[in-house]
């Protein structure tokens, strides 16, 4: 396979978008491209897999990659694959969590800052009980009644870093850019909560 940085062509006419708007619909400029990953410029630029027998003087493909250059276009794409897997995390981290009870806890950065002090401020024991806010109101919670929320919370965040972790080590040991974007994220990170 050829590596190769494209852009697509209108449907019918085979014009390159950076010629012409689409009339009628985007295509790869040649058959049997595989897609890995592209850039949102202006137009997106698209990075890919050709079969060996394509045409790249074809409109629509800007130009073969040699391989060294692809595989620092690999390692960015490396870096940019953990960064979006970060962002997922977090996403999940601090989207809070459902207690078995049904109730909904926040679990974002400052929610769980509060409740670590409101339980260590009762577990230590420098308070007997803390009035807290909840979303229906104020409630009067003693060390006991917090603790399996307090449990609920760090057991949900370390979940989630557990499976950000697993899903690294994914990305860091896929050998080329077709394993590395085989890697769908979302879906390794919630097996990987599901089995942490």
């Amino acid at each position: 396979m050829l590596t190769i940085e494209y852009v697509k062509v209108d449907y019918k006419d085979r014009r390159p978008v950076t010629d012409f708007p689409f009339r009628h619909g985007p295509d790869n400029p040649v058959p049997g491209i595989k897609q890995l990953w592209y850039e949102n410029d202006e137009p997106t630029r698209f990075f890919g897999l050709a079969p060996d027998d394509a045409d790249l003087t074809t409109p629509g493909i800007l130009r073969e990659i040699i391989e060294e250059e692809w595989s620092e276009l690999t390692e960015q794409r490396r870096a940019v694959r953990l960064k979006d897997l970060a962002d997922h995390r977090w996403r999940i981290e601090t989207g809070g969590v459902e207690l078995p009870g049904g109730a909904r806890i926040l679990t974002d950065r400052e929610s769980q800052a509060q409740l670590t002090s409101a339980y260590q401020s009762l577990s230590m024991p420098f308070v007997d009980s803390i009035d807290w806010k909840a979303a229906e109101g104020w409630v009067t919670v003693t060390e006991a009644e917090l603790r399996p929320i307090a449990q609920a919370v760090a057991q949900h965040v370390q979940a989630c870093f557990t499976a950000e972790r697993q899903v690294t080590e994914l990305i860091a040991a896929a050998e080329g850019a077709e394993a590395l974007h085989a890697i769908n994220i979302r879906q390794a990170f919630e097996e990987a909560l599901s089995g942490a």
